[in-house]
């Protein structure tokens, strides 16, 4: 499989591509697609988080409990006295960054659900579900930024199911078809659990109205097309 520099790079290079055709078609602001890169960047690496001794999973988790500490303090700043305040911003770090990552670590095994596409799936609804709720962005922005969480989340797939092909002596290797699978067949309960979420993300996720009006429009790749021949 590849590396998590690999799969960084990688990743980083193909979200900002895709974030440079959403800025093309002059749908999002600079500053959107600058998120959007990152937000694919992420994605890109999401799937090693069901690795306890990746990289990848300390820091999504870390990651996690800062925007959600932060998100509570935003929330609570002009209700709540300013210890209260940060009180509960301390105990949602915490509670995200060992609390959650231990109990998630025990649930989980390596190449299992989070290397499906399934897993994909729910990760994209995952993100543009909390961005909708708890950043109050537009249907628009909510859509983008799930989207690319999940493009990144698979280029990391397609990474390692390309590194599990050995091309200088010409053998497949027994890692190979576990990474882009449909769901984990090792792991009925795990299969349906995700599958229940990501059924309960989609039904809670905001209207795709404004975003399938926005990207399936001819109009915009029209100006692209000539923006990109010049």
């Amino acid at each position: 499989m590849a590396n998590f520099k690999t799969h960084m790079v990688i990743g980083a290079i193909a979200s900002t591509g895709l974030a440079a055709v959403s800025l093309g078609i002059n749908e999002v602001e600079v500053k959107h697609a600058v998120a959007f890169g990152m937000a694919g960047t992420l994605g890109g690496i999401l799937p090693d988080i069901d690795s306890d001794n990746s990289f990848a999973i300390g820091l999504v988790f870390t990651f996690i409990a800062v925007v959600l500490a932060m998100l509570f303090v935003s929330r609570y700043y002009d209700s709540l006295p300013l210890l209260h305040v940060f009180g509960i911003g301390a105990g949602a770090f915490l509670a995200v960054r060992y609390v959650a990552r231990y109990i998630f670590e025990k649930l989980t095994v390596h190449r299992g659900i989070f290397h499906s596409l399934l897993a994909a799936v729910m990760m994209g609804f995952a993100t543009m579900t909390m961005v909708y709720y708890l950043m109050s962005l537009n249907e628009l922005l909510c859509w983008l930024s799930g989207i690319f969480v999940t493009f990144g989340y698979l280029v990391h797939l397609l990474l390692d199911e390309i590194y599990s092909v050995d091309l200088v002596n010409v053998r497949v290797k027994r890692s190979f078809g576990t990474a882009i699978k449909p769901f984990s067949v090792a792991n009925p309960i795990a299969s349906v659990f995700t599958l229940a979420v990501t059924v309960g993300l989609i039904w809670i996720s905001p209207s795709s109205d404004q975003f399938t009006s926005s990207v399936f429009n001819s109009q915009s790749y029209e100006q692209f097309i000539k923006l990109f021949a010049g």
